[in-house]
């Protein structure tokens, strides 16, 4: 009998082995290791590689272990990051088939059943994802995952990464083929493994046409801490993989980013780091990608604007819609004003009629009759302890729609002003 299987009745059945890296999710763990051990196929296997978790998470798969016997193995030690971790427990897994979930996702029920039936009814698919859907920290759904079903191509995982990682079961073989995991990297191994595999078995990658997992998004979640670098690796892998990378990789970082700035964990010299990313993203691109890049980094207002402690929500091009948000933070004692420099440039003039809600519900008014500079000056609270952090609502009457205005446009945005700098006073 191969190695692997089991024999019930008259026929053998395949082991399927699944992996799960963990450290310290023990708020989560038990859940995602009840969603294997309760799958409708019983021939399997789940090893977790824990990385040392001081958390709980051990005494959860303890019980876990007297509950659930032989089904259940797992090991704690240091590792040298997740790719390390799920490297070892590769080795450790005994199955003709493998999967991969994370010891805060959860596999759908069935999960497994589908994928070694579609193994079984196509034997020279070497891996098969399915449907991932996202889930809060509570369990609630948050909708699905953007994957995008095959045919696919290795360039066409040049933009994104289309494949759910929990979603995913591939033959043991595969492995000996493409390698394992790179622990060079700390956050888009999977992704360089896709490429890796599409670029090997361009068509022997299946798809389940069914949830197959739910990927967990929470604030501890790396890919929810460290955007950033996402972006960045995965432009480094495609470009090692592919030739080039995407610049959509750091558009959509770019989008994000300048929702929560200056909040959440930037770096204290947030121009300088921007600069940085700007600078290592353009080295992954194509030479015709790069000269777009520069043109468009060359001409973001946001870039140009942004405080290392404020920022406004404004458009690219520099405009305002009638309503933004402008965010100050204050990681010293000292700031006592921000000053946000603008410029009246409807194309008809007209007057503008601003109206600032700040912090604490104070509220003032400005009206500026006539095209030409002005400035926002907004006093800042007094007697506050750093961090701080305070925002603005900015509400402007008077706008305009380009498209109504200018016959040659097809701008339909509403516009109030134009942004061209943020200063912040001592």
């Amino acid at each position: 009998m191969a190695a692997g299987r089991t024999r019930q009745g008259a026929a053998d059945v395949p082991l399927l082995s699944v992996v799960m890296p963990s450290f310290n999710q023990a708020s989560f763990i038990g859940a995602a290791v009840e969603s294997v051990l309760m799958q409708s196929f019983a021939n399997l296997e789940l090893i977790v590689v824990d990385g040392g978790s001081t958390d709980g998470t051990l005494q959860v798969l303890e019980r876990l272990g007297s509950e659930y016997g032989g089904k259940l193995r797992w090991y704690s030690e240091r590792d040298d990051g997740a790719a390390d971790a799920i490297n070892k427990a590769f080795s450790l897994a005994r199955g003709e088939y493998i999967g991969w979930l994370n010891s805060d996702d959860l596999y759908a029920r069935g999960a497994v059943e589908r994928a070694i039936e579609y193994f079984g009814q196509r034997p020279e698919t070497m891996m098969v994802y399915g449907i991932g859907e996202h889930i809060d920290e509570g369990g609630a759904k948050m909708g699905a995952y953007p994957g995008e079903p095959p045919p696919l191509r290795a360039d066409m995982l040049r933009s994104s990464c289309p494949i759910c990682q929990p979603t995913v079961f591939f033959r043991r073989e595969m492995l000996d083929q493409v390698g394992l995991l790179d622990p060079s990297l700390s956050l888009s191994f999977d992704y360089d493994l896709w490429i890796r595999v599409f670029k090997r078995y361009p068509y022997q990658v299946g798809y389940i046409n069914a949830i197959q997992a739910y990927s967990r998004l929470h604030a501890a979640c790396k890919t929810m801490r460290q955007r950033r670098e996402v972006a960045l690796e995965s432009m480094r892998v495609t470009a090692r993989g592919l030739g080039s990378a995407s610049p959509h990789w750091f558009y959509s970082w770019l989008e994000e980013y300048f929702r929560d700035f200056p909040y959440g964990g930037q770096p204290a010299d947030a121009r300088a780091a921007m600069l940085e990313a700007v600078n290592e993203a353009r080295g992954y691109l194509s030479d015709s990608d790069r000269v777009d890049f520069d043109e468009r980094m060359k001409h973001d207002a946001r870039l140009r604007v942004m405080h290392d402690d404020a920022s406004i929500a404004i458009y690219p091009d520099g405009w305002a819609a009638p309503e933004c948000v402008l965010r100050v933070r204050a990681r010293k004692d000292g700031w006592r004003k921000v000053r946000v420099l603008c410029r009246h440039a409807a194309p008809k003039g007209g007057t503008l009629r601003i109206l600032v809600s700040g912090p604490n519900g104070k509220r003032f008014e400005i009206t500026v009759s006539e095209p030409g500079e002005f400035s926002l000056e907004l006093d800042l609270p007094a007697g506050y302890r750093s961090p701080a952090y305070w925002s603005f609502m900015i509400r402007t009457e008077g706008a305009f729609i380009p498209a109504e205005s200018e016959s040659n446009s097809s701008d339909r945005r509403s516009l109030a002003f134009l942004v061209h700098g943020i200063e912040l006073e001592q």
